[in-house]
Order: structure tokens, then sequence, then C-alpha cells
């Protein structure tokens, strides 16, 4: 069983996937992938989970939150793994190229698939 919330910010409609421990697995911006997920009857809302993401997404969109403490879990190939490390070590406010990304995790030529 999964759980799921929505949040409604300022950049849209954000929903959030969950283990049945609490640990959030996906956040999602746009429709394609939930609709399908919709469709599994697997899923059941949690609002208090969704709450205490939603609260912290809300506050890092209004500048007043630079870091998650949201319990979380990785999943996808390990290819995908490195890239969301490599995400993950860039400094709140910075940027980085789809090239710079692939060159930081060794795979230079990895750019589209970084992107």
């Amino acid at each position: 069983m999964l759980l799921y919330d929505e949040c409604h910010t300022k950049i849209g409609c954000l929903r959030f996937i969950f283990k049945e421990n609490g640990q959030l697995i996906r956040v999602m911006l746009t429709d394609d992938y939930w609709y399908a997920l919709m469709a599994n009857d697997k899923l059941k809302r949690s609002h208090e989970l969704g709450k205490f993401v939603c609260r912290q997404f809300k506050e890092y969109l209004h500048r007043s939150r630079r870091q998650f403490d949201v319990p979380f879990t990785l999943e996808g190939t390990p290819f995908q793994k490195q890239v969301w490390e490599a995400l993950r070590k860039i400094p709140y406010g910075g940027i980085r190229t789809y090239s710079e990304v692939a060159i930081s995790i060794g795979k230079p030529k990895a750019i589209r698939a970084v992107g």
C-alpha cells in the first residue's frame, strides 16, 4: 500500500507518494504519471504525512527554508541515484547545467540522460 497527498503551491499542485512507513518516495508536479497512479487501487490518502511535507515545500518556495527534514527513499536505477545524489550536493540557490552534472558523476557524455 502506498500513501499520497496533494499540496497547492505557487508553482502548481505538488503530489507526494509515501511508503507506509512514511518515507517520501516521489514528488510530482505534472499530471501524466499521477493519473496512472490514481488508477491503482493500492493508494490511500494521508493528510497527516502530506501536511508535514507540504509545509516544508511551501517554506522552501517562500525562501524561509533551505533544507528539508522529510524522511525519503531514493528509488531508481543506479544511474538515477547518481544524478540525484549530485543534485543534492548543489547548494541552496545554486544552479548547474546538465553538462556540469554529467561531468560531476563521471559520465560527461550522458548530458541528455541527466536531463
